[in-house]
């Protein structure tokens, strides 16, 4: 069967595909993006209205003019910032000849996008999922770690995961594997998002 190219969803780590060999992640739902600004008022301190106020007061008393010193330009919202986009989708990992291969193995790495890593090597802490401040910054050439996600139209060159929310089936296969999984994976992108994110939305066949 051939799926239709705008259901599949690819998630490359610097450039690629983090899928096992014979595995394709396809959509089971629809992705909606969330994009969030922020607006605070230019003059929403709560003394500069009730000083406002009490000058008021003082012109009334003393020259009889009424002026209530609030004005409609005080509640002007002024961006004060924007927030990542952040977006979910669904995937399920069914079974064609090995519960292990087809559903396991693909599902670990999936699940391991949104956890640390313990170093075997005797090292101190844990290294964190997703790029690093440095690769973030821009500071290297080469990035340790970037992934990128691509369903259709919807391109996101640097992401991270921050959820992953498995269902294995209680069917197993004869060696004791689930024969499906179904994954709620919930992304960001690592920076806020920019007119020019959307802008590169485009199909690419």
């Amino acid at each position: 069967m051939t799926l239709p190219k705008g259901k599949v969803v690819i998630i490359q780590k610097n450039g690629t595909d983090i899928m096992p060999t014979g595995t394709t992640l396809t959509l089971d739902t629809e992705v909606t993006l969330s994009l969030q600004s922020h607006f605070d008022s230019l003059l929403g301190s709560s003394s500069i209205n009730k000083m406002a106020t009490l000058l008021s007061g003082v012109l009334k008393s003393t020259t009889g003019l009424q002026a209530s010193g609030a004005f409609k330009q005080m509640g002007y919202q002024m961006w004060s910032g924007t927030d990542p986009l952040t977006f979910a989708f669904t995937t399920t990992l069914n079974m064609k000849t090995s519960g292990k291969t087809d559903v396991l193995d693909p599902a670990k790495v999936l699940m391991n996008l949104v956890l640390p890593i313990e170093s075997d090597s005797g090292g101190f802490g844990l290294e964190a999922p997703g790029p690093t401040l440095i690769d973030a910054v821009g500071l290297k050439a080469q990035y340790s770690k970037k992934y990128s996600f691509r369903c259709g139209i919807i391109y996101l060159p640097n992401i991270i995961v921050t959820r992953a929310e498995p269902t294995f089936s209680d069917d197993v296969d004869t060696e004791g594997y689930p024969i499906w999984c179904t994954l709620n994976m919930e992304l960001s992108t690592v920076f806020v998002a920019t007119t020019k994110l959307i802008d590169n939305f485009s199909y690419i066949a």
